[in-house]
């Protein structure tokens, strides 16, 4: 069977970038890509863009990278916060992925392929590493339903039973039988 090789921005998305991204800014990217949001910019991380006198004012608009940090939830509304994320994201992926060319690859065809065309492609992607991690999730959900427990049953009464004694209170009048004289 022949198989195309990947293309390179896909291979530093799913081995650089998408393992390591918040699920919540991955779907906040996937719901940007879907509906074409203007705020997913491309050509620019940040708008305004990351320059210092910027780096307090409220963040209106990121690259794919800058928008998962920027919506996942997080208190990341500056463009300066918005800018590291960036900058830690891509140190990351270039750790993954063992040099920063590759890595700067993926954020070329990100700027520069047609909008339509990037949208379809990494929203496939983006969506691919989701269910990745629906699938993983229940299969560890699985596996810790398959767990045996011996601890103490979780569902047993927490009262403490009153002690068994070791012996009788009132002994039996009972004698051990002659045993005779020890032969010798």
């Amino acid at each position: 069977m022949f198989t195309e090789p990947i293309e390179t921005w896909r291979q530093v998305w799913r081995a650089g970038f998408a393992p390591a991204l918040p699920a919540a800014g991955l779907e906040a990217l996937a719901a940007a890509l879907a509906a074409d949001d203007p705020r997913l910019l491309q050509g620019s991380t940040t708008a305004p863009p990351p320059l210092m006198c910027h780096q307090d004012d409220p963040c209106a608009g990121a690259c794919a990278l800058g928008f998962v940090g920027w919506l996942d939830g997080t208190d990341r509304h500056t463009v300066g916060q918005v800018e590291e994320f960036f900058a830690h994201a891509f140190d990351e992926a270039t750790g993954r992925v063992g040099d920063f060319e590759p890595v700067r690859d993926f954020l070329n065809w990100f700027d520069h392929t047609p909008r339509d065309v990037m949208r379809a492609e990494l929203l496939a992607e983006v969506e691919r590493e989701l269910a990745r991690r629906r699938e993983e999730t229940e299969l560890a959900d699985r596996r810790a339903d398959d767990v045996v427990y011996f601890g103490p049953d979780p569902d047993a009464d927490d009262t403490v039973p009153e002690p068994t004694p070791l012996v009788d209170p009132e002994p039996a009048d009972v004698h051990a039988p002659d045993m005779g004289e020890p032969v010798g």
